[in-house]
């Protein structure tokens, strides 16, 4: 029998795994990847691809790098929008 805790990782691990498309931009200074559902993407810097499937692990995994901007719901990413992000986490 499956215990809550089981129950709780187990839709934890389903959750990571879920594959959202995704518009992903690359905002470092130089050329960085991450793993997408049909194998690894690299991007220049400034680059930025649509309709990219990503599990959701690694959308959270990319974000935490600080190297992306991530367009959930898949629409383009304009050049301000990091910018914006980064007054909204000062505030």
């Amino acid at each position: 029998m499956a215990t809550k805790t089981d129950a709780t990782t187990n839709a934890d691990e389903d959750e990571l795994k879920a594959v959202k498309t995704v518009t992903v931009k690359n905002i470092a200074k130089g050329p960085r990847g991450l793993h997408a559902k049909n194998g690894h993407v690299l991007l220049e810097s400034g680059q930025s691809i649509g309709n990219l499937e990503v599990a959701e692990g690694e959308i959270r995994s990319a974000e935490s790098t600080g190297h992306f901007v991530i367009s959930r719901d898949n629409k383009p990413i304009d050049a301000d929008d990091k910018k914006a992000d980064d007054e909204k986490a000062a505030s």
